[in-house]
């Protein structure tokens, strides 16, 4: 196993973070369009725990515990306050050989012989099943919930306890909501928990997505360095979200630029995102709109929705509703659910064409078909207030439901003023 520095393993920690968010495989154009939608109405105990010195070696027995704490205090520790030390460390040291873990195919046995090993070594002569009753007795009797990661790792993999996966998953989730433990006053081990209960998620359930990247990339790498716009936009996409390998964003930068430069539409589009968000890049609107519309041209749809909002708002370049229109109407075709809701609202209030009601219900109709929240709750609002169509309350509850599943406020509000039915929070 190869050593990263700290700078990289940080990176990395990072990578796991965005996976277990599952924003993986999120579109450029639902984050673009995320705040346009949602600013349009229509649119759119406390404990004390023994506190570590950093001088204290990374390997300790139960000797080196007594040892340390009795030169710096009158009185021994108790056996569960070397419990809890020698806890602390083993999770400290664990989050460190997580960080560094680059072969996904050997972890588990990798992971769960280091824990043991770590456990022979430091607290000689201790059977696993203490341990495990250990960090149960912290969770359960204690309400200790730092280091509720170990537990869940000693459930997935059967050590000291017989294996439990559901516990695990339980155990892995309370530790990466202990956002909402910030009253308590050890907020460093807290976040160690939580970055470590991170991680042991995103692997539970992305595993072999991560192997399957990390494949892909050193596959893409050869053809990428040969000049092939398909790859560099591969490899400037696995750089930008860090999968396969460590995430950076001025690499994804690099590569979107070689892609974008040979022709490749996505590679556009990313370019242009990065110099909308500042990837890499200092923000460029002008430049973004420029690689917008290149992309555009090239028929990547995406392109052209965010070719189209640039039109319709004035970024980058000077408003033009018309073109915001074409362009709307390009990606609607093209298939894209937020060019077909946008196209059904330019046709609905007569932006860069003329009003047709009609013709709007047809596109939030296709939009909401194809699951878009916001076209639900457009096509629910429109059989609600009859535009377009002829009034149907039946119609207007069925899609304005789905919107309020789907999390839509507005379809939300509607269900509740005019059906007077409330969504539970």
């Amino acid at each position: 196993m190869s050593s990263l520095n700290k700078k990289t393993t940080e990176s990395f920690n990072i990578n796991l973070k965005s996976l277990i968010n599952k924003q993986l495989f999120t579109s450029r154009t639902s984050k673009f369009f995320q705040h346009r939608l949602t600013n349009n109405n229509f649119k759119n105990v406390t404990v004390n725990l023994p506190l570590l010195d950093d001088n204290i070696s990374k390997s300790i027995t139960d000797k080196e515990i007594v040892n340390k704490h009795s030169k710096n205090n009158k009185s021994l520790p108790s056996q569960e306050e070397i419990n809890i030390i020698f806890l602390q460390e083993l999770l400290q040291d664990f989050e460190k050989v997580l960080t560094i873990t680059e072969d996904f195919k050997g972890f588990d046995k990798y992971a769960t012989d280091w824990i043991k090993n770590y456990i022979q070594e430091n607290m000689k002569k201790t059977k696993l099943e203490y341990i495990f009753e250990v960090l149960l007795n912290f969770y359960q009797e204690k309400q200790l919930q730092y280091f509720s990661s170990l537990l869940g790792f000693f459930y997935q993999y059967g050590i000291g306890h017989k294996m439990n996966k559901k516990k695990a998953i339980e155990m892995y989730k309370l530790a990466t909501m202990q956002d909402n433990l910030g009253k308590y006053i050890y907020n460093h081990l807290q976040n160690i928990n939580k970055s470590v209960g991170e991680y042991l998620l995103a692997l539970y359930y992305y595993k072999d997505i991560i192997i399957d990247k990390q494949s892909s990339i050193k596959w893409s790498y050869k053809p990428a360095k040969n000049e092939n716009p398909t790859s560099q936009y591969e490899i400037g996409y696995c750089y930008e979200h860090g999968i396969g390998t460590i995430q950076s964003d001025q690499k994804a930068f690099d590569w979107y630029m070689k892609s974008a430069i040979g022709g490749n539409s996505r590679g556009q589009c990313s370019l242009a995102w990065c110099y909308q968000q500042g990837i890499g890049v200092e923000k460029d609107d002008k430049k973004s709109f420029e690689w917008y519309l290149k992309s555009a041209k090239g028929g990547n749809m995406n392109g052209q929705c965010n070719l189209a909002y640039y039109y319709e708002n004035g970024i980058g370049t000077e408003k033009d509703e018309v073109k915001a229109f074409e362009w709307y109407e390009k990606s609607a075709q093209g298939g894209s659910t937020f060019g077909q809701n946008s196209l059904g609202y330019f046709y609905e209030f007569g932006i860069g064409t003329l009003k047709d009601s009609v013709k709007a219900v047809d596109w939030y109709t296709k939009s909401a078909k194809r699951g878009d929240h916001i076209g639900q709750f457009n096509l629910g609002r429109c059989f609600h207030d009859g535009i377009g169509v002829e009034k149907d309350m039946k119609k207007a509850y069925e899609w304005l439901l789905k919107s309020a599943k789907a999390g839509n406020p507005q379809g939300q509000y509607y269900l509740e003023r005019f059906f007077h039915i409330k969504m539970k929070s």
